[in-house]
């Protein structure tokens, strides 16, 4: 069989795989929200509709069609390890591995305290706003800060202002979000509006447009399906919708140094939907890397054997701590070695697949696919099934989107969805009433979604 035929074969098996989950939750009306139904169709994204639309109109990194017999070659040899990664995740999730892992934990606390909240939200808010002003001071004020993204990104040591400065803005927000979905008061409403507008600028100063702003307005989705109304894949669909259409706006903010170009950038993207469109596609960049990781390891790079995951165990601890701190950066190194020094491709990571593999050959992808399936159902487990209440859905829901962009991280970015993870449960342990027990066989649906408000009684 020749290598085009072979692709379109290994395309339509792939695409029957990966809808199966999907197919599945859609046909008994399950959750949407479930990390295999979510990270399905992040995969789906990343992987198939990227190849798919490489193969019609070709991307800057694979080239343009009709394509050369070695690389449709390269396409298939990726494809067979995709579908064995996707199916050993899984087997992973769908195991009871995850659900045996989840029972080990104890149950988080089943209420909030109204009174704790007076303390807990403005500390995190002052921490999101402290950690910004001093990112805004250490660059010389707003306008250099704004209008010179790429140094304030690519400076060292500002990382954890960086994180600090989007998570105590992000959680203060949805935090409040929650306390109104289940005792809607006028107060919690204007404050979860003044925090959200704080949250929106701060996320576009920044320039993170994916975990400052849609990443918590994916949360609060979430937060609202398990807590206030179950939504349906339609309302999904909206929302996606909604991000498209925005989309124009989050280009043209962080596509120029100018602020006065915005506007008239934003307009051309209005005008011109098929290159958003192109543009919006290509935000989905998971399966030309891993093309380039797999042919070319070790041709250009020998196995790493896990070199390159260094800066997992020690990207967390900030440079004023360890002004030495060992930096491999191979999300840096990647474009360089793989790409040819083509500043273009400064921003392509390896994927986590591409580099578990230039890591342990196929054992790296086998490793991270399966381990990943086991951890994604524990997670849910613990804290949907078991913590269906404010904390374990504020865990979850804050955790869930950078579960489903899973397949764009690489390894150095796994200690930046640990530490929001740990940070939202502390959070919630925080805000939890005191001498409240989570007892899970003495919750009803109403305990569930209660707050102990300032004189001890229950409050809808």
């Amino acid at each position: 069989m020749n290598e085009p035929a072979a692709l379109y074969l290994l395309l339509a098996f792939s695409l029957f795989l990966i809808t199966l989950p999907i197919l599945n939750v859609w046909r008994r009306k399950g959750d949407i929200f479930e990390p295999v139904f979510v990270v399905s169709l992040s995969f789906f994204m990343y992987f198939w509709l990227r190849s798919v639309y490489a193969l019609i109109w070709g991307t800057p990194l694979l080239g343009e069609p009709p394509f050369h017999r070695d690389a449709i070659e390269a396409w298939n040899i990726t494809w067979l390890y995709l579908i064995l990664a996707f199916m050993l995740f899984l087997s992973g999730y769908y195991c009871r591995i995850g659900v045996r892992l989840a029972s080990i934990f104890a149950l988080l606390p089943a209420k909030w305290s109204s009174v704790r909240a007076k303390v807990v939200i403005p500390g995190m808010l002052i921490i999101g706003l402290g950690s910004f002003m001093f990112l805004v001071h250490m660059f010389g004020g707003f306008s250099y800060f704004l209008s010179n993204k790429v140094e304030t990104f690519m400076t060292r040591g500002t990382g954890p202002f960086f994180l600090l400065s989007v998570v105590g803005v992000v959680f203060s927000a949805e935090c409040v979000y929650i306390f109104y979905l289940v005792s809607p008061r006028r107060v919690f409403l204007i404050t979860f509006a003044v925090l959200l507008i704080l949250m929106v600028g701060v996320g576009c100063a920044i320039g993170i447009k994916g975990g400052g702003i849609i990443f918590p307005l994916f949360s609060m989705l979430v937060t609202y399906h398990y807590l206030k109304k179950r939504l349906m894949i339609r309302h999904l669909v909206l929302f996606v919708a909604l991000i498209i259409m925005v989309f124009p706006i989050f280009i043209a903010q962080r596509g120029t140094t100018d602020i006065s170009l915005m506007v008239p950038l934003a307009r051309q993207g209005y005008a011109e939907p098929l290159i958003m469109l192109d543009i919006f596609v290509g935000r989905f960049m998971g399966f030309d890397p891993l093309v380039y990781a797999i042919r070319d390891t070790p041709a250009v790079m020998d196995y790493q054997y896990g070199r390159t995951m260094l800066d997992m165990f020690v990207a967390w601890i900030p440079q004023k701590l360890w002004p030495n701190k060992p930096v491999y950066a191979f999300g840096r190194v990647f474009p360089q070695i793989y790409f040819g020094q083509d500043e273009n491709c400064s921003t392509v990571g390896p994927t986590i697949l591409g580099e578990a593999y230039i890591n342990f050959h196929v054992a790296g992808i086998i490793f991270v696919s399966l381990i990943s399936g086991i951890l994604f159902r524990a997670m849910y487990v613990g804290l949907i099934e078991r913590n269906h209440g404010p904390s374990g859905v504020f865990v979850y829901a804050t955790i869930l989107p950078h579960l489903a962009a899973l397949w764009e991280y690489h390894f150095a970015a796994i200690p930046s969805v640990v530490i929001i993870f740990v940070g939202s449960l502390l959070a919630s342990m925080a805000l939890s009433a005191p001498n409240v027990r989570n007892r899970r066989s003495a919750r009803s649906k109403h305990d569930r979604y209660t707050f102990v408000s300032t004189n001890g009684a229950n409050q809808s």
